[in-house]
């Protein structure tokens, strides 16, 4: 036992480098400093036990670094959504509230469960910040839906406006150019590309205003 704890410690510290890159790979660092700085904390204090020879030290902060880092590579996922939601508005939509509303449940309970500090605590915060990541998951993936949808209906608002003038004909080369943003927003939303097609219909509107301008601008010259 005593000739195998180093190594047991070894592999320790192996999965908490492994748990270390994970969580820096999704900017862990800054997206979730707390649990991203203890976990290096705990990192430090292997390491100095380790060297002391206290080798079931090392495990022991071996381990909690490992969920250190884990917990912050969630934390950061959930964070990095949020967000997403609050710059988009997405939380906004009456239908989605409701399951905002219960990431943030979510959210509080995974934070209070992480300053208790316990291996067993800082785990199961990992793993209620995983259900959050999935109730916020779902209001990005159909806020940005929405939100398309709503470019979309002021496209076609736009379109109708420039055919009630006849920019087709008045300004057909401004009305052609709006045509085929059009199809590269539509195209998009089809392939459920959400924000880009989002991006499209906002282009696509303003071209078509331009063509309104063009007409309008003919007929005070007529």
């Amino acid at each position: 036992v005593e000739n195998g704890l180093p190594l047991r410690a070894d592999a320790e510290k192996s999965a908490a480098d492994e748990a270390r890159i994970s969580a820096m790979s999704v900017d862990a660092p800054i997206l979730a400093s707390v649990q991203y700085d203890a976990g290096l904390q705990y990192s430090a204090q292997a390491l100095m036990e380790y060297d002391a020879a206290d080798f079931k030290g090392a495990i022991s902060s071996y381990r909690l670094a490992a969920a250190a880092f884990e917990s912050a590579a969630a934390a950061a996922q959930v964070n990095a959504l949020r967000e997403d939601i609050e710059k988009n508005d997405y939380a906004e939509y009456e239908s989605i509230r409701m399951y905002f509303s219960m990431g943030e449940d979510k959210y509080r309970e995974a934070q209070d469960l992480w300053q208790k500090g316990t291996l067993e605590d800082i785990n199961a915060s990992t793993a209620i910040f995983e259900e959050a990541k999935d109730y916020y998951s779902f209001v990005q993936s159909k806020g940005s839906e929405l939100k398309a949808l709503e470019g979309k209906d002021k496209t076609a608002a736009a379109h109708e406006e420039a055919l009630k003038k006849r920019a087709d004909v008045n300004a057909p080369d401004e009305y052609q150019q709006a045509m085929d943003i059009l199809a590269e927003a539509e195209k998009n939303m089809n392939e459920g590309n959400y924000k880009s097609a989002y991006s499209w219909y906002l282009d696509t509107t303003s071209a078509f205003e331009a063509a309104l301008d063009v007409t309008d601008v003919k007929a005070q010259d007529a």
